[in-house]
């Protein structure tokens, strides 16, 4: 199936160290909970001017303490703390001191306090308790904005893409993995304005990028007037929680929309994550459930970062009628889902695109690690010890190399299905690996232990080939020629129509016509065996031609080919 698929939603990460600014003035002080005199950690501190406006703000520590450097204009000071009745006092007036400030805790996350109300929204029961909990929500969101910006995390983050099967149970997945200095994790393209004036997605060439909410677009006023809120009903999975359930006050045609429910604990006071579905799509891919989730996980220190997300999109193996919409590969910008236009009767498949973060560590020592799987193995080779062996998870990231007893871990694993496979040399030229005929399902906070065979490249050409591999070589041997071609720039060419000729000293002795593949690549076998080398004829429309020859080696010959991009004549 052709896809391009990663989502990104952007829910800043939480930093968890105090905010200083070398030699400028500070307003520094400890936060605490009136009734228990303990400090109160992840409460946002700002400094407003006369309008009100935020100028500067910082976030407290897990002793509850804060720095927020100043600036002429400060008149007030605002501290905001999930769980907490919201604070305003005047500025104080000796700077240099460091202040005290109580905090009062809110006997419920529904008690009732100031809010705007949003007016085209239908009245409900529920509807004070229900703002109560938004202003607490907005709250939660605010203080993981302030604490990255403060103090930016380094993080090593996981994206992954998975195509499930009728029963949601994952068939494939690819894994890739890198590593920032960053406040955000995951970051969407478009602004706040961009959002709430054309939906949750954008026309990029011909394509349709699907986007979800981050904290920004939750903390906007626009969002806050655009969307309706009530209470979630109560759910058994979630026993100590609370939701706020929140839907577009108006549809609009063709606006690609979302409704969902923000969780929040009502014991820890923290929020849990949001859960939300697509709106305005096919019939057919809404019966799917096209949606997403972004969770968060409170720190030690009581601050909250991003831990992971997840999007459910609904793509086709065959286009949908030009009613609808379906995924495509036309350019999608990475980091987005694309739908591109459809044209006939589809056959649906489900992917979760996603990611997650598998460690994060903040300049005042903080450090935290997902709880993924670990994989244990021994590569052997004919019974024995594969000492100094690259293995690799197919499609993914992970890899490893073998020690003096062939053995090797690979940690941080997203749970899903993995293949095994081994690194040689020539294979390694065209991008391909041996296979090793290893697979496992990895899962979370657990250990997978496996013996892995490395097999010959005799094996691996025979194989190949299409001979019946349960059927012995007996000293049998496969000749195989492998090659991929690339214009400038490493992109593979597609489609391309190329001859092989196969020669003994200069002359012809067998030839095979084929086209390159989705990776730019062909494969031949079964040529003579006297064959000494091979001429590459290349053949594209408005190019001119492209000859390359090469010296067959052994059982296995591997090449890459770089093809012109102008129509210059070719040299070689």
């Amino acid at each position: 199936m052709s896809r391009r698929a990663v989502w990104l939603p952007a829910l800043a990460i939480a930093a968890s160290a105090l905010f200083s600014a070398a030699d400028a003035q500070e307003l520094r002080g400890t936060i605490h909970d009136s009734t228990t005199r303990q400090p109160i950690s992840g409460a946002v501190v700002s400094v407003l001017d006369a309008g009100g406006r935020s100028i500067a703000r910082g976030i407290t520590n897990d002793r509850g303490q804060f720095r927020v450097a100043t600036q002429a204009g400060g008149r007030e000071v605002s501290i905001k703390r999930i769980g907490f009745h919201p604070r305003v006092i005047v500025m104080p007036t000796d700077i240099a001191a460091s202040v005290d400030i109580f905090m009062t805790p809110l006997a419920s996350l529904l008690e009732s306090i100031q809010v705007n109300d949003v007016t085209k929204c239908s009245k409900r029961s529920d509807r004070a308790a229900a703002l109560a909990l938004w202003e607490q929500v907005r709250t939660g969101l605010l203080a993981t904005v302030v604490a990255g910006e403060t103090n930016p995390a380094r993080v090593r983050r996981l994206v992954f893409d998975r195509t499930l099967g009728p029963d949601d149970t994952p068939r494939s997945q690819s894994v890739r993995i890198d590593s920032a200095q960053t406040d955000r994790p995951f970051g969407a393209a478009l602004t706040v304005a961009d959002f709430l004036a054309k939906g949750f997605t954008s026309d990029s060439a011909g394509a349709e990028v699907f986007y979800g909410p981050d904290a920004e677009i939750l903390l906007s006023d626009g969002f806050a007037a655009g969307y309706c809120f009530r209470l979630a009903d109560h759910n058994a999975e979630r026993p100590a929680q609370v939701g706020l359930a929140f839907s577009p006050a108006e549809r609009r045609r063709d606006r690609i929309d979302i409704e969902g429910t923000l969780w929040v604990d009502s014991v820890a006071r923290r929020l849990v994550d949001i859960d939300y579905n697509y709106l305005g799509l096919d019939s057919r891919i809404m019966a799917l459930h096209p949606g997403g989730r972004t969770s968060f996980r409170t720190m030690k220190n009581g601050f909250v970062m991003l831990d992971r997300w997840m999007i459910r999109l609904v793509g086709s193996l065959e286009p949908l009628p030009a009613t609808s919409r379906a995924q495509s590969v036309e350019r999608c910008p990475r980091g987005s889902v694309c739908m591109g236009a459809p044209r006939a009767a589809p056959k649906l498949q489900v992917h979760e695109i996603g990611g997650e973060i598998a460690y994060a560590a903040w300049p005042d020592g903080t450090e935290w690690s997902s709880p993924l799987g670990t994989l244990r193995a021994r590569a052997t080779r004919d019974g024995q010890p594969a000492p100094g062996v690259t293995v690799h998870l197919d499609n993914t990231d992970y890899a490893a190399t073998t020690d003096a007893t062939g053995a090797f871990e690979i940690d941080e694993l997203l749970p899903g299905p993995y293949t095994v496979a081994t690194e040689e040399e020539r294979l390694a030229r065209v991008g391909l690996f041996l296979p090793s005929g290893v697979s496992f399902t990895a899962m979370r906070d657990s250990t997978e232990i496996l013996n892995v065979p490395v097999q010959s490249l005799e094996d691996y050409t025979w194989r190949a080939c299409g001979n019946d591999e349960k059927r012995p070589r007996q000293g049998r041997v496969m000749r195989m020629l492998i090659v991929r071609a690339f214009e400038a720039g490493n992109q593979p060419v597609i489609g391309a129509k190329a001859v092989a000729q196969f020669l003994i000293g200069g002359s012809e002795v067998s030839k095979s016509e084929v086209e390159t593949g989705s990776s730019g690549t062909f494969q031949i076998c079964r040529f003579p065996e006297s064959a000494s080398d091979v001429a590459i004829f290349v053949d594209r429309e408005g190019m001119p031609p492209f000859r390359h020859v090469e010296r067959l080696s052994g059982v296995l010959t591997t090449t890459t080919l770089t093809l012109p991009t102008s129509r210059a004549p070719n040299d070689r």
